[in-house]
């Protein structure tokens, strides 16, 4: 009886041991995870104690978001009800996406061209594409800027990407070089490396889905997330979707998850080397059986001078098992793709990258010192506004910080990047300092949209004409001032936070800010003095 006592007491104690961990497990995970939580513990009673911390938790969180300040990229893409023609003036017709039909519109306030897409609500799919595609922020993925809506459609606004198809270029070239074949495929994978991370599928990968930035050049972005949809890990996704020629085996069986991509990057990689697919069929039914039963042929004479590790790659990738076949951050390290992305580098000696990264983490610097609605400001600007020119020198500088390719640049990441400027003692305190400020939704993180924001060139995009179109998309009652309302509305937070914020911008004191205080507010900070800093170091490293 005393040993079966002693027992109980130990297993009381291992319950409360586990209750303490399901509580600290619950607040190192975000609110999603909340409730995959709740669903495992409510299915014993005898939890009912850490139920209800869980809850307590919950409230408490939620109430700080409410009242924080949240640059959040989501936040910052709205979804509106107005009428589309008070915004947007339609040009012409662009063509067809999954689901949706595309139009060439021109924002009538901010005289930017923009690509239209119509999805109607009947669409189940039309959801999962704006969720989405409001909370991705990559190099090489399309940007969103608006969504509007009516009883029956969505109207979502992404930029216009005029280099045009991949599709096309493959038709007019055939197929390409090992290094540009190396060059296109690693930016598609580095976006899917990214996807993947955030458990999100694309499902229709396919040249058709890929645009190219520029005609003279081979940066692209992924488009038409029509087919994206979130996969848990373990679990797997039973719909029947994408384009035949891409489609994995096991999406045919119904039973896959976003390694069906990785089946798609092989047969994209087989197109762009040989200039046709791997699979053929006279009808379908002909084609999923290939598809399921026949290996990739690479006897061809267009196959003769391409490298075996070429081939080897796109055995990797056309895996028939899926659970066999190679996860996006696995086909990065791939030897043959490093190799093949290394000969299209610029070949810079050491002294000028340590120079030039000095000058990006000063940038960085004073921006961490700027006001926080100049902060916001920046943030919805590069959002809201087409900044490719200004955009193409920092997706080179945004891929040298996140060295595993996700997508993120982590703090580990960005404190290797100081370590080799700074050495390991100042590299922490730099990265305690900057890393947080840089990450303004508080994500532990810094996504490419961060990152564009700290660092894009204020000169070139802080115009005159630029702020006015900006205080005018803020400016919602056209009073000629923004409000703490006005404000808030975007950017969320409490009175008492703007009122402190607008007090070091609100020069007349009247509890708002007019364009002449917000474009001095903009414009005040001079790069003059950084700019002639970084010119002489690069001088004193030659």
């Amino acid at each position: 009886m005393k040993t079966e006592k002693l027992l109980t007491i130990s297993e009381k104690k291992e319950e409360e041991e586990k209750e303490k961990e399901n509580i600290a497990k619950f607040k190192d995970n975000k609110m999603n995870n909340l409730e995959i939580i709740k669903k495992k513990l409510e299915k014993d009673d005898s939890h009912s104690g850490t139920l209800h911390e869980i809850s307590s938790i919950e409230s408490d969180i939620r109430s700080k978001k409410k009242d924080s300040l949240n640059f959040a990229k989501e936040n910052l893409i709205p979804i509106s009800k107005e009428p589309i023609s008070k915004y947007y003036t339609i040009l012409s017709d662009v063509g067809q996406g999954s689901f949706g039909q595309v139009k060439k519109v021109k924002h009538i306030q901010l005289e930017e061209i923009r690509a239209m897409k119509i999805v109607d609500k009947k669409n189940t799919t039309a959801k999962n594409e704006i969720e989405i595609l409001r909370i991705i922020s990559h190099p090489n993925i399309v940007n969103i800027y608006e969504i509007f809506e009516d009883t029956r459609k969505y109207y979502i606004m992404y930029e216009f990407i005029q280099g045009g198809e991949l599709f096309d270029v493959i038709t007019q070239q055939t197929f390409f070089d090992e290094a540009s074949a190396a060059k296109i495929f690693k930016q598609i994978m580095n976006a899917i490396n990214y996807l993947h991370s955030m458990n999100i599928a694309h499902r229709d990968l396919k040249p058709e889905n890929i645009m190219m930035i520029k005609n003279d050049s081979l940066d692209l972005k992924i488009i038409d997330f029509g087919f994206a949809i979130k996969i848990p890990p373990g679990k797997r996704e039973k719909n029947m979707v994408g384009t035949p020629y891409y489609i994995a085996p096991e999406v045919l069986k119904r039973n896959y998850n976003e390694k069906c991509d990785i089946w798609s990057m092989g047969v994209i990689l087989y197109i762009l080397l040989c200039g046709y697919p791997p699979f053929n069929g006279k009808n379908n039914r002909e084609l999923y059986n290939e598809i399921q039963f026949r290996e990739p042929d690479f006897s061809g004479e267009e196959w003769e001078n391409v490298s075996s590790d070429a081939k080897k790659l796109i055995k990797l990738c056309l895996i028939k098992d899926m659970n066999k076949r190679p996860t996006s951050k696995e086909i990065l390290k791939n030897n043959w793709l490093k190799i093949n992305s290394k000969s299209l580098n610029f070949n810079l000696n050491q002294s000028f990258i340590k120079s030039f990264n000095t000058s990006v983490v000063k940038k960085m610097a004073f921006f961490v010192k700027e006001n926080k609605l100049k902060q916001a400001v920046m943030k919805f600007i590069t959002t809201q506004f087409d900044l490719e020119k200004e955009e193409e020198e920092l997706r080179r500088i945004f891929k040298q910080f996140d060295t595993n390719n996700d997508g993120i640049i982590t703090k580990k990441e960005f404190r290797q990047q100081l370590i080799n400027i700074y050495g390991e003692n100042n590299s922490e305190e730099i990265t305690r300092k900057i890393f947080p400020k840089i990450d303004v939704d508080n994500s532990g993180e810094i996504s490419y949209n961060e990152f564009l924001t700290c660092l894009i060139d204020n000169k070139k995009v802080l115009t005159v004409d630029k702020l006015d179109k900006a205080f005018k998309l803020f400016d919602k009652d056209n009073s000629g001032k923004l409000s703490i309302k006005e404000i808030k509305h975007v950017f969320g937070g409490t009175d008492k936070q703007w009122k402190k914020i607008f007090s070091e911008v609100d020069k007349n004191n009247d509890g708002e800010v007019d364009f002449e205080e917000f474009k001095i507010l903009m414009m005040g900070w001079n790069n003059t003095i950084h700019e002639e800093e970084v010119k002489q170091e690069q001088k004193d490293n030659y």
